[in-house]
């Protein structure tokens, strides 16, 4: 190789044209690629036809589309306060005006007002509320809401006192407490926020007895006797709560149904207690079979005594946490053994040395410690 004649070769920058065989066969491959650039096409047009079919069968739940179209109704720290003063003071909650006091709701009377200004600091979890006795209500909702602007339903005093309403008045249809707030999911599909606000219609709609400033108190059942009955005071609850905000509420259609039919969940469960309960057509049958086989046991004729209106009157004297007051407080963990005399053996020689004992009266024995302590 020589350097000068053979440097761009050295330098490996000698470029050699393309050959021309490249060229004559590119019309061949063109005809190649043409079949695919056609497919392209087609594909690219069968393409939206399988996502169509893809995407087709997936169709939205009505259940959760009828729920989020209603808005959610979250009750304040102020909303509270007033169901509270309402349900302490027998009015209806649109008696109480922003002009109002506690001192005037209470009519002056200092006990119930001390009682309630505790009531209203205990449900918002707050030492106390400055200036709540003097302040109107209008001035004292505003101050509530900004005090407590994380306010979750319910407080403690609300709580007990909703807990206790529903007990008694689910408790007859063999309902639990929290009846309301499945039902209201189920059948409804509403969120807690609405369970929690009709938990507050049923506390302060069936009470009895006309309210201070005119008008009934009882605006729903006081009593059911069935699941059947529950639900519908549920649902006249609801009514007066959509009436009230100026919303229209309608059941969600059951998914997948022809005739948009709604299963409903207490009706579930009335059926399951009529086949599978203690007095269910099941159980019924058990004890008719261990009965004709002589395998039955004589049940004790007990007599029952009847003590709900006994209960109602301390309840109404002591309040709804009454039991608490009078459940046995012993244990026998925090007891203390006092079994040695010492400190009454000290008493003892005090008497003698000051003169008030004779001393021949008060045996040796006494004077010594027998005890553990």
């Amino acid at each position: 190789m020589n350097v000068e004649r053979d440097s761009a070769r050295a330098r490996n920058e000698d470029a050699v044209a393309a050959p021309e065989r490249a060229q004559a066969d590119s019309p061949a491959s063109a005809d190649e690629a043409a079949p695919a650039e056609s497919a392209a096409p087609a594909s690219a047009v069968e393409a939206p036809a399988v996502e169509v079919e893809t995407q087709a069968p997936a169709t939205p739940a009505p259940a959760a589309a009828a729920s989020g179209t209603m808005p959610e109704l979250p009750l304040s720290a102020s909303d509270a306060i007033r169901i509270l003063l309402a349900f302490s003071n027998k009015l209806l909650p649109e008696q109480i005006e922003s002009t109002d006091t506690v001192e005037t709701l209470t009519n002056g009377v200092s006990s119930k007002r001390n009682q309630l200004l505790m009531d209203m600091a205990a449900e918002l979890s707050v030492s106390t509320i400055d200036g709540a006795a003097e302040a109107s209500m209008g001035d004292l909702f505003s101050t509530i809401d900004s005090l407590v602007p994380s306010y979750a339903a319910f407080g403690p005093v609300l709580s007990e006192a909703i807990n206790s309403k529903l007990r008694k008045i689910f408790g007859s249809a063999g309902l639990p407490a929290t009846f309301t707030t499945g039902y209201v999911k189920d059948n409804w599909g509403l969120s807690e926020q609405w369970a929690a606000r009709v938990n507050a219609e049923i506390l302060l709609g069936t009470r009895d007895g006309d309210s201070i400033r005119g008008g009934s108190l009882s605006t729903l059942p006081g009593s059911v006797s069935s699941a059947k009955d529950a639900s519908a005071l549920i649902d006249q609850a609801l009514a007066l709560i959509a009436a009230r905000e100026g919303l229209t509420l309608s059941r969600p259609s059951a998914g997948g149904s022809a005739g948009g039919e709604v299963v409903d969940s207490a009706a579930l469960r009335d059926l399951e207690s009529r086949i599978l309960g203690d007095q269910g057509i099941l159980a019924t049958q058990a004890r008719d079979i261990l009965k004709a086989l002589g395998l039955a046991e004589a049940p004790l004729a007990t007599e029952i005594e009847d003590s709900s209106s006994l209960i109602a009157a301390v309840e109404a004297e002591l309040g709804a946490n009454w039991e608490a007051s009078v459940r046995p407080a012993f244990d026998e963990r925090r007891a203390v053994l006092l079994d040695d005399r010492w400190a009454t053996a000290r008493e003892d020689l005090a008497r003698i040395f000051a003169g008030s004992l004779d001393s021949a009266k008060v045996p040796a024995e006494r004077l010594r410690g027998g005890g553990q302590s």
